[in-house]
């Protein structure tokens, strides 16, 4: 039961950020992105807290990721960057992009 309330709330997660950016890019100025972006500052910046906590978990997921990754022979392994890259995106690192692409948004947007 335990895995799978884990993997509902990362796959929302995930869903949340993908659509996050499409909503940003497509509201340019005006009222909506004011809205939008006045949600962050919302009791506290607790939203913005939480983003930093998903960015410093998915950050240290594909650090730990990217750490295992040296401490293998990898000649006995037989990969390629993009089998690497792929493992880091397993990871979380499209997550952890997103993450740092949305915080990017609001602080830009001040």
């Amino acid at each position: 039961m335990q895995s799978s309330s884990f993997y509902f709330c990362t796959r929302t997660l995930q869903l949340m950020f993908d659509c996050y950016p499409l909503l940003l890019g497509g509201i340019t100025k005006g009222s909506r992105r004011i809205r939008l972006l006045g949600k962050f500052v919302e009791n506290e910046c607790e939203k913005i807290d939480r983003l930093m906590e998903l960015y410093i978990r998915y950050s240290d997921r594909v650090k730990a990721e990217t750490e295992r990754f040296e401490s293998l022979d990898l000649d006995d392994l037989e990969m390629d960057d993009d089998e690497r890259y792929n493992r880091k995106l397993e990871a979380g690192l499209y997550t952890l992009q997103l993450v740092a692409l949305i915080l990017g948004h609001i602080w830009h947007s001040g």
